[in-house]
């Protein structure tokens, strides 16, 4: 398989996932589940839904997913420092990000800072 089938491939996880709620009394979880890789501009997928169209939740979970990804090891780079991720985060605003929910992260992280260090983050 090319790196392009695979990342087909990989795309189909948000779909499985929410597959996986089917008849649950978890239903609500299935729309978070299938948005969460959804982009505030509409560049994301399964289904390219742009801005408000994504449910609060869902990008809200995408930025709290994308942070870890930026903050931890990867096989194909090092961890992010978080002042980086922090900038990382900025940058990609509006594009991949909701501005209310960066906002609210923000806020947070200035706010309680001790809630990362708890959570084993290193801010420096």
């Amino acid at each position: 398989e090319t790196a392009e089938e695979e990342f087909s491939i990989l795309k189909l996880h948000p779909v499985k996932g929410a597959e996986l709620f089917d008849g649950m009394i978890f239903n609500e979880l299935k729309t978070v589940i299938l948005q969460h890789h959804e982009r505030y501009d509409g560049s994301g997928y399964p289904e390219g839904l742009h801005g408000e169209d994504i449910d609060i939740k869902a990008r809200i979970i995408h930025l709290a997913d994308a942070f870890e990804a930026m903050m931890s090891d990867r096989p194909y780079r090092p961890a992010l420092s978080f002042v980086d991720t922090l900038k990382e985060i900025e940058k990609k605003t509006e594009k991949q990000f909701d501005p209310f929910v960066v906002k609210t992260f923000f806020e947070i992280i200035k706010d309680r800072p001790s809630v990362f260090i708890m959570a084993g983050y290193r801010i420096e």
